[in-house]
């Protein structure tokens, strides 16, 4: 009896393509025609980039052919995917489709790279209660940052999966802006509920979000059940911007801290200790004052913007980040600043994503 290695292929209900190092479309199996709508007649002799598949991320950014596309990152890096990615591929009816996409180089017989391969699986099932749970925290946490003439703000936050862990928030109460930074421990759908409780926390403890022990203090009363039952805790920072005084007042709650630059070029860190919101530990949190001056600049982070690892297991550190900050001013704004630090930590992790949710909060003060 004799096997073609393509009958086997086509039979795969998974979906699954070849590239060129152009990335152009060699191979299309019949379980990519079934989930995408496309045939092999349509895209085959096509690149990828080319309009065909647009695949995107969660947040609606493009991909294709870009550093963040799984598969030209594993061609790049030569490395296979560790877990799945989630993108969402244009199917030939127009319908966005959620997949579960692996990615890996391909080598001919000499072991010289020819292209790469992906294998993706239609995930509309499986996703539907995620992105149910998406809109919710979405709406729970989402705000529009306040607007000032003496203070801005410029926040990204990318969750790892379709939810995460990191929640950041920022309010006006006349010329103060209070602000609060927390990272769960873990992601996804457990860490995402937290970040909603915290959430609900921040309107209880109102009364006193201009005392930033206080406001801790009552936070890791509230949470201490979690940390005790289930081992979930978060790490962070929470203060206010009291502009007529021109001073940050904050606490930590163990967090990796923040980076003041100033006007010419200085760039410190403030990381003074703290514990874990959940520890009860209501003499752990301090008071701290940082006086500030027009043209400071600060950057608050999550640990996915320094626990990242290379092939080698060297970490990115603090140390890079603030190499990065020290040259703020060659950014055109903290926009792009924050897509910069994506890109190089992406970059310095040789992984096809980053590992973990990432959140930066610029604040300029103006």
């Amino acid at each position: 009896m004799q096997i073609d290695c393509g009958d086997i292929v086509d039979n795969i209900t998974d979906g699954i393509y070849v590239v060129d190092k152009e990335l152009t479309i060699l191979f299309w199996n019949a379980g990519a025609e079934h989930i995408t709508g496309w045939k092999s007649g349509d895209v085959i002799g096509s690149s990828c980039k080319d309009g065909i598949l647009e695949h995107v991320d969660k947040d609606g950014h493009r991909l294709c052919s870009t550093e963040f596309c799984p598969l030209f990152r594993s061609m790049a890096t030569e490395e296979k995917t560790d877990v799945p990615v989630i993108v969402y591929c244009l199917s030939k009816s127009g319908e966005r489709i959620p997949l579960s996409v692996n990615a890996a180089p391909f080598y001919d017989a000499d072991g010289t790279q020819i292209g790469g391969i992906e294998i993706f699986r239609d995930m509309r099932g499986e996703i539907e209660y995620l992105e149910r749970a998406r809109a919710i925290q979405q709406e729970a946490m989402g705000h529009e940052l306040p607007e000032s003439d003496a203070i801005s703000f410029t926040a990204i936050s990318h969750p790892r999966d379709i939810v995460g862990g990191d929640f950041f928030r920022i309010e006006r109460i006349d010329e103060c802006f209070p602000f609060m930074l927390q990272d769960v421990t873990d992601h996804g759908l457990p860490a995402a509920l937290y970040t909603i409780l915290i959430r609900s926390l921040w309107e209880e403890f109102r009364d006193v979000l201009l005392s930033p022990e206080r406001f801790l203090a009552a936070v890791s009363r509230r949470v201490e059940f979690f940390v005790g039952q289930h081992g979930y805790f978060a790490t962070g920072i929470y203060g206010y911007f009291d502009m007529e005084e021109l001073a940050f007042h904050y606490s930590s709650s163990g967090g990796p801290g923040f980076f003041h630059r100033q006007a010419d070029s200085t760039v410190t860190l403030h990381n003074p200790p703290g514990m874990m919101l959940g520890l009860v530990d209501l003499e752990g949190y301090e008071h701290h004052r940082l006086d500030l001056a027009s043209g400071d600049t600060l950057l608050f982070f999550s640990d996915g913007a320094y626990e990242v690892f290379d092939k080698e297991g060297e970490i990115f550190g603090t140390e890079n980040l603030v190499s990065m900050f020290a040259m703020y001013r060659s950014f055109d704004d903290a926009a792009a600043f924050h897509e910069s630090v994506e890109k190089e930590l992406l970059k310095f992790s040789g992984s096809v994503i980053l590992p973990d949710d990432l959140t930066l909060v610029t604040v300029s003060i103006t």
